[in-house]
């Protein structure tokens, strides 16, 4: 109460103008107190609603790490026509993929030589077509529709995502096999007794029947598989 009852006093005696500016000052102080509280509030709440998502989210991926409990959230975050196309893709109904016409086909190998040669980076590629482009009628392998079109059928025909797919397989190609690999496919004669050891232990198979759609089916049977006790070279290239 005594300091109210000095703060009176002391706006008594300033001048009209310094009051003025004085009541003014405090005015606005008050209101951006209440003003910023008010946001304050309102920040607080956002944060809170915005960690209880965060918490619910990790909540339902972390409770259960088991691959079904994580699968079956992964696909509860598609939407229906999403998660029965993946359906209807496996297990052999229906595919995404158009009819192969000769228009398609051609068109699309165009394309991709096109987005080839945009590509600034592909030393692998590069090489292979300085040194091996003119061998033979075709050049090196990698310049035949029949290599071309495995990746534009693994793209759906996307042009560009087909190019950047065909970079990356002649670096690591090259890394793994060297020249060789920039040439022409890999036989079963590149490799050395402890590759070809590792190739008959079947951890890898071609299963003799195919699906529905008559696609060839890979079974992994890897499950004994120790990496120590195999080159990392002979894994990637096989």
């Amino acid at each position: 109460m005594k300091e109210r009852e000095r703060e009176r006093e002391r706006e008594k005696k300033m001048p009209k103008v310094a009051r003025h500016q004085h009541e003014s000052f405090s005015s606005s102080i008050s209101s951006s107190i209440s003003s910023g509280g008010g946001n304050a509030n309102a920040t607080q709440q956002h944060n809170t609603t915005t960690t209880n998502t965060t918490t619910q989210t990790q909540t339902i991926t972390e409770t259960d790490q088991s691959p079904d409990a994580l699968l079956a959230y992964e696909l509860n975050q598609l939407s229906f026509h999403e998660r029965n196309t993946i359906n209807e893709e496996v297990h052999g109904v229906r595919d995404c993929y158009p009819e192969e016409t000769p228009e398609l086909l051609n068109d699309s190998l165009a394309s991709l030589e096109k987005e080839l040669s945009k590509i600034k980076h592909k030393p692998a590629y590069d090489l292979a077509q300085q040194k091996y482009g003119q061998i033979k009628k075709d050049g090196t392998y990698i310049n035949t529709d029949r290599f071309r079109l495995i990746f534009l059928r693994c793209e759906i025909f996307n042009s560009k995502k087909a190019a950047a797919r065909i970079v990356a397989f002649l670096e690591l190609s090259y890394e793994i096999c060297g020249e060789l690999a920039l040439y022409r496919d890999l036989l079963l004669s590149d490799f050395d007794s402890q590759a070809l050891q590792f190739m008959r232990g079947g951890y890898f198979q071609i299963l003799p029947g195919r699906d529905r759609s008559g696609r060839r089916v890979v079974g992994n049977f890897s499950g004994d598989f120790n990496p120590r006790h195999h080159r990392r070279t002979d894994r990637v290239s096989l």
